[in-house]
């Protein structure tokens, strides 16, 4: 399961990553604000998803689990 972590934590990066990359380059268009809310999203997801692979308190994975979800749902 780290390995999963791992890849969560890999694509939290790439998302972070191309998420500021165009919110500093190209911000004036429509399109790249959606991408910027897209993958701002995407990031997020990721994120709460690292804790929920390694995770052994109950109530914490819950409470990243609601993150994820929210994330994932816009």
């Amino acid at each position: 399961m780290i390995i999963i972590s791992f890849l969560s934590f890999f694509s939290f990066l790439v998302y972070s990553v191309f998420t500021l990359f165009i919110y500093k380059n190209v911000k004036k268009l429509g399109l790249n604000r959606l991408f910027i809310i897209f993958y701002s999203f995407l990031a997020i997801w990721s994120l709460s998803y690292i804790y929920l692979y390694i995770g052994k308190d109950k109530s914490l994975l819950l409470i990243f689990y609601k993150i994820g979800v929210c994330s994932w749902i816009f």
